[in-house]
C-alpha cells in the first residue's frame, strides 16, 4: 500500500505523523537505535535501524 508514494507524498506523511523525542516516525514492528529524524514503517516483518538521520 505504502510503496506507491513519491517522495513528496513520504515527506508529508513525515511531518504530520507524531514524532518521538528525537525526532523519529515509526509505526509497526520497528526498532531504532540511536536514529534521528527518521521515518520508517513496517507493514509485517521487522525493521531495525541503527544510527540512521
Amino acid at each position: 500500500m505504502l510503496a506507491g508514494l513519491t517522495w513528496g507524498a513520504w515527506d508529508a506523511l513525515w511531518q504530520v505523523l507524531p514524532k518521538d523525542e528525537r525526532g523519529n516516525v515509526s509505526q509497526g514492528d520497528v526498532l531504532l537505535q540511536d536514529c534521528e529524524n527518521t521515518l520508517v514503517l513496517s507493514e509485517g516483518r521487522l525493521i531495525a535501524c541503527v544510527g540512521g538521520e
